[in-house]
């Protein structure tokens, strides 16, 4: 595993040297202190704990905490990671640690900050194959080589923690002398060219816009570079075998990995279309305090059909290697969605199989292990992304209710054709409604539905069940709201549309002939708030006011 003779464990469980120097890097004494608390204290610190959800209210502990960590590296999870010896250089608070260990890999995780090393060690405290060692990356004695090696959110500081003419050159070199000859090394990186830069997002490290695509790093602060930087640097070090993998939104907090394959064009011409992927991930970007200077949602579909995606993502993952190797199947993709308790968590793959493509779909693991769940096949469906129509509509100067209602007919007509017949609903708090959908169309929103070439509509990922059956008006109220609400940027619409998003929902729903009055608004409000906690594991009033309060005030990001 390592040396142990240069290292002493402490009564944390943490290896390190007598007297290490380490460094001071952290994200803040309070909110450091408060994870080493918050684990200490938890039963349950797997990486889809919903205990550890439940203490997730800013960004350190989104960050360190949440489960989305984990998907950065789950596509390499069945043919990579079990029963390998790992070395995660720069381990930070222990989020992808944890996920490595519960593969069942052998790790090792080198931190250079002995408090954040004991929170990985607290973390991974029921792991006995993962070792905590607070050292220095330059200073780590490794006694043995390793089948993977780890960079992830590290490389960026090798200016700020190594010395010499080239910090960048020499932590890549000495990251990768610790692999054995036909190891894998693992490298995830911002891009100093992504996207959502250009639409004036802070650099993440100085936290200023066009800071990145300036190049206005020095020599003493920390440096991301483009897609083209990056291979060749680690090319220069030997690992002459490179693929890139794209986390969406970003390696940070990845819901979706699109994977080498996806980027060939003969993977293309069997219809394969990844910017429903690249457009419904931003939304889910936790770091967008910036008002955009355009709408990167249709960016992403112009810069899909040029081939420009790898330039332009806001991440990436490198893997490399000495040797060339292979990753297994034909994988293009894989989506798991934001978090959601283990009951509800699905992950999805898109493959390319016998000249066609292919989607399977398996509910995700209690824990980060292997897998065993059967895989459930479907068709892949060409078309269009009914979301991303309703992006562009409401991304023309002037659009009006009107306009907006002319996009959402599609969508209810597929609704409609699914109205159940002779439905004897018994729910008392419906007894106001007529027309009624299945339980699990409460999920048949714009973001889950395909519309074929020849204009027939497919709902996918309808993964919640309400456990009745349920008004026609209660989904196209939720599904409205939702996608408006995952609209990160819109034109300026006519004076005549209001602002806010549920008064805009109720107009288009009036227009179409689903009018809804302050009773029944007030009721549907009142199920979609309670289904909406009782399915991340929110309880309590308090809570459910909260959330009705955000429906009530939601408000639409304009130009």
């Amino acid at each position: 595993m390592f040396n142990k003779n240069s290292y002493q464990q402490g009564e944390d469980g943490v290896w390190a040297r007598p007297q290490s120097a380490g460094f001071a890097y952290s994200d803040g004494d309070e909110n450091e202190n408060r994870l080493l608390k918050i684990l200490k204290s938890a039963k349950d610190v797997r990486v889809n704990s919903k205990e550890l959800h439940q203490h997730q209210n800013d960004w350190p502990s989104i960050y360190h905490l949440s489960s989305l960590r984990g998907n950065l590296l789950g596509p390499l999870m069945d043919t990579m990671l079990p029963g390998k010896s790992i070395l995660e250089l720069g381990a930070g608070c222990g989020a992808i640690t944890r996920f490595l260990g519960e593969t069942g890999a052998d790790v090792v995780a080198v931190e250079g900050s002995r408090r954040r090393a004991s929170i990985i060690s607290e973390r991974c405290r029921d792991l006995p194959n993962v070792s905590v060692v607070s050292d220095l990356i330059q200073a780590f004695d490794s006694g043995e080589r390793f089948d993977i090696v780890t960079l992830i959110g590290v490389l960026e500081y090798a200016s700020v923690f190594f010395e010499g003419d080239d910090p960048v050159n020499q932590m890549l070199k000495l990251a990768s002398s610790f692999l054995k000859p036909s190891g894998r090394f693992v490298v995830a990186i911002e891009n100093k060219i992504g996207l959502k830069y250009f639409a004036g997002a802070p650099e993440d490290h100085t936290g200023l816009p066009m800071f990145g695509i300036n190049n206005s790093y020095s020599n003493k602060t920390a440096v991301t570079f483009g897609r083209l930087e990056l291979l060749n640097r680690i090319q220069h070090c030997g690992l002459k075998f490179v693929k890139l993998f794209i986390p969406l939104p970003d390696y940070k907090l990845p819901v979706s990995i699109l994977c080498p394959p996806a980027f060939s064009p003969q993977i293309s011409d069997l219809g394969w279309d990844p910017s429903p992927l690249l457009i419904g991930s931003v939304a889910f970007d936790a770091q967008t305090t910036f008002i955009p200077s355009f709408s990167t949602e249709m960016a992403w579909q112009s810069i899909s059909e040029n081939g420009l995606a790898q330039e332009l993502a806001n991440s990436f993952l490198f893997v490399a290697s000495p040797q060339s190797f292979e990753l297994g199947d034909d994988i293009l993709a894989t989506h798991y969605g934001a978090w959601r308790p283990a009951m509800f968590a699905r992950e999805t793959q898109f493959l390319a199989s016998e000249n066609k493509i292919v989607v399977r779909r398996r509910p995700s693991a209690k824990k980060a292990a292997q897998n065993d769940t059967p895989w459930k096949y479907s068709e892949y469906v060409q078309g269009t992304f009914w979301f991303a129509e309703m992006v562009r509509a409401m991304n023309i100067p002037g659009w009006t209710i009107n306009s907006l209602a002319e996009w959402a007919k599609t969508w209810i007509a597929e609704l409609q054709r699914h109205i159940l017949q002779d439905c004897g609903n018994d729910m008392p708090q419906f007894q106001l409604f007529s027309h009624f959908l299945p339980g699990n169309y409460i999920d048949a929103t714009p973001f889950n539905l395909i519309i074929d070439k020849n204009g027939m509509g497919h709902f996918f990922d309808l993964k919640w069940d309400f456990g009745s059956a349920i008004p026609i008006q209660l989904v196209i109220l939720r599904g409205l709201y939702i996608a408006m609400t995952r609209i990160t940027f819109c034109a300026k619409p006519h004076q005549d549309v209001p602002i806010n998003i549920l008064n805009i929902s109720a107009d288009v729903m009036r227009t179409l002939g689903y009018p809804i009055e302050d009773e029944e608004t007030k009721l549907l409000i009142s199920v979609i708030t309670k289904f909406h906690n009782q399915v991340s594991g929110i309880i309590g009033t308090q809570n459910n006011e909260a959330t009705a309060s955000r429906i009530y005030n939601s408000q639409l990001f304009l130009r």
